[in-house]
């Protein structure tokens, strides 16, 4: 057995949920669309900021910004300034003075949103809000400017007053320093030349007054810049020339759709990353390492009457009747032996569905002719008396414990008669054909309460029971608990002639299976004759080679015409 592809590794656990994806997908969409259906229109309205104000007023061109930030964002001090205004300090700051104001149009602009946007190669910036109303987004854009142009004055003209302070201490000190200078010297020294090649040094009258001077300019640029705003709004954001923007619920439904199924998809392949059920039939196979018996598909309701007798529904007899044969002519065919008489019928987890395919099983064998037995020896879950609708009285415990016989503690179902109709006599030649087979199931059944189901089931009388019943029955069915939950059958895996296990597709688990054989080769048990395999999809079933009866075909391969 080969393992599955990459693509079918991931293909194959979104088929299985291809339903499920498909409606978390609606709902999505659904939801999407009514959220936006009933949604009021936003309104947007911008205004920009233009960063080289300061040097535009001077006549001056600006220094070139060797940073290139984000694309989209203008790069250098573009970048740099719609970092500040996404930043949470101007979004905080705006939010306080709008519910400061308290009007319905600030705490409508409160609840909206802004972004900023840095021109190419240019140093203005845009700043665009939407909110529920035009006014509101104006305001908010007009806020949200005003805020960061006042940050970046503010701190532009903090520098240039720390710098007029330091150049006016500085100008003070020199012309103490030239105040301090005799008038005769200060004379001679502006009549005698300065030797070439050499700097006036640091005292002299004539680099104080140079000094001076410079400071004094240098002061006075500065104080000039006092009135300079570096950084100025300019196109100012106005409620008439806001955009209105509508939602597109279709639109919007489609995308959440989208959004739905893949985050379904997502979801279901990470749960059958984690989840170890077996999927397939050919998964059962390997995992259990026998062969397949029969497949039985899911069925609401495995049983029914038909003309007073129960008996599986149709969908059950056919892969039913092939689990019979496998059981009559699959061990001589293989040269393994006599037909086995008395089965063990096991499987791994709780909720297989082993005690119905046991009462499936009983019922096909009586309607091939077969007298049968079925042993109920489970003390915990006793099912089988709910399943043929008769009254459960002494049973299996009273037989063990010996207050009752085993023809006093079987309960007969109705028997069946299988009978092929009288053939008319052709060609002259009269022969008739009028074959009857009478078919007998009898019922051995658990009940619960029992102290110590494991000990019971271990007693002596329990091999001499099912030797009694082989010998009176063509077939004894022995329906136990699993043995990994419950260690009840593990006194009966050497007393039968061989064990068919059952596992349930999408519920057996790969572990649960692998550690069954594994205790079932430990303990040398009687023979495993296969697998049953419960609730198998039809596709499934087909793709492995079984059907569900004669003739009966999928309707792609009916369009293929095979």
């Amino acid at each position: 057995m080969t393992e599955q592809t990459d693509a079918g590794a991931i293909i194959a656990p979104l088929w299985r949920f291809k339903w499920l994806i498909l409606v978390v997908g609606l709902l999505v969409g659904g939801l999407t669309y009514l959220h936006y259906s009933g949604g009021k229109p936003t309104f947007a309205a911008s205004t920009e900021i233009n960063l080289n104000n300061g040097y535009e007023e001077q006549g001056i061109p600006p220094p070139v910004e060797k940073r290139v930030g984000k694309k989209g964002n203008g790069g250098g001090a573009g970048a740099v300034a719609v970092s500040i205004i996404d930043s949470p300090l101007v979004h905080a700051s705006v939010i306080g003075q709008l519910r400061a104001l308290g009007t319905p149009t600030a705490l409508d602009a409160s609840r909206g949103g802004v972004g900023a946007a840095a021109k190419e190669r240019t140093q203005f910036v845009t700043i665009t809000a939407s909110a529920s109303t035009a006014r509101a987004a104006a305001l908010l854009a007009n806020i949200t400017a005003t805020t960061y142009v006042n940050h970046q004055n503010e701190n532009y003209s903090r520098g240039i007053r720390k710098n007029l302070a330091a150049d006016r201490a500085q100008l003070a000190s020199t012309e103490v320093a030239l105040a301090a200078q005799p008038a005769s010297e200060a004379a001679a020294a502006k009549s005698k030349p300065e030797p070439k090649g050499k700097r006036a040094g640091r005292g002299s009258s004539t680099s104080l007054t140079l000094e001076a001077a410079s400071l004094q300019s240098k002061v006075g640029g500065l104080e000039a810049q006092l009135s300079i705003m570096s950084v100025r709004q300019i196109a100012i954001a106005n409620e008439l020339a806001a955009a209105e923007s509508k939602s597109n619920p279709k639109k919007n439904a489609i995308f959440g759709f989208v959004i739905g199924i893949f985050l379904a998809a997502i979801a279901a392949y990470t749960l059958n990353r984690f989840d170890r059920r077996v999927r397939t039939l050919a998964g059962l196979e390997r995992v259990f390492g026998v062969q397949i018996l029969t497949a039985l598909p899911g069925v609401r309701r495995p049983f029914g009457r038909e003309q007073g007798d129960l008996r599986p529904t149709k969908a059950l007899r056919e892969p039913l009747r092939r689990l019979h044969v496998a059981l009559k002519l699959g061990p001589s065919l293989n040269g393994r032996g006599a037909r086995p008489r008395t089965v063990l019928i096991l499987s791994p987890d709780s909720g297989d569905g082993k005690s119905t395919i046991a009462a499936g099983i009983a019922m096909i064998l009586r309607e091939g002719g077969e007298r049968v037995s079925l042993i109920e020896a489970d003390f915990r879950r006793p099912v089988q008396g709910r399943l043929f609708d008769v009254p459960t009285r002494g049973g299996l415990l009273e037989v063990l414990a010996g207050a009752l016989t085993l023809d006093e503690a079987l309960q007969p179902v109705d028997s069946v008669v299988s009978e092929v109709p009288e053939l008319e006599p052709q060609g002259g030649l009269a022969t008739l054909a009028r074959p009857q087979s009478t078919g007998a199931l009898s019922l051995l059944l658990g009940e619960t309460g029992v102290p110590n189901p494991p000990a019971m089931l271990a007693e002596p009388t329990m091999p001499e029971l099912v030797r009694a019943a082989a010998e009176e029955f063509d077939y004894v069915l022995i329906d136990a608990p699993p043995p990994l939950m419950v260690s009840d059958a593990m006194a009966l895996l050497k007393i039968v002639d061989g064990i068919v296990l059952v596992g349930r597709i999408g519920h057996t688990r790969e572990a649960s299976a692998a550690r069954l054989v594994e205790l079932l080769t430990r303990e040398k048990s009687a023979r495993i004759l296969g697998v049953v395999a419960n609730d198998v999809a039809r596709t499934d079933m087909e793709r492995y080679g079984l059907s569900l009866g004669y003739g009966r075909r999928s309707w792609f391969a009916r369009i293929l015409g095979r």
